[in-house]
């Protein structure tokens, strides 16, 4: 039962976030997967995991870079790198277990 409250908690927290942010957060943690994925592949490396969010990182800024240069239309705004970066980050928390060891 507490788990259920805890969840709904959580569900309820999450709900608050604006679809937009919920959207770049998803982006962010899509692209850490897929480039950590090639990465691992490519050039097998204990930095492969580092590497990919400071690629999700790389491409959010552009694409914040890129809606400041097109102000008619879009909008930039740094919550949309944070959210884009925290979902990288989320992304490179959950692959920890499976990464290669840095020693």
């Amino acid at each position: 039962m507490e788990f259920i409250v805890k969840m709904e908690k959580l569900l309820a927290i999450i709900g608050a976030i604006p679809a937009d942010k919920q959207g770049h957060a998803l982006i962010g943690a899509i692209l850490f997967a897929l480039s950590n994925l090639i990465f691992s592949f490519a050039v097998p490396s204990p930095w492969c995991g580092i590497y990919s969010l400071l690629g999700v990182c790389l491409v959010g800024s552009l694409k914040e870079l890129y809606d400041a240069f097109n102000p008619d239309k879009h909008t930039c705004d740094f919550w949309d790198f944070f959210a884009t970066a925290t979902g990288g980050v989320i992304g490179f928390i959950a692959t920890i277990p499976y990464q290669t060891t840095l020693l």
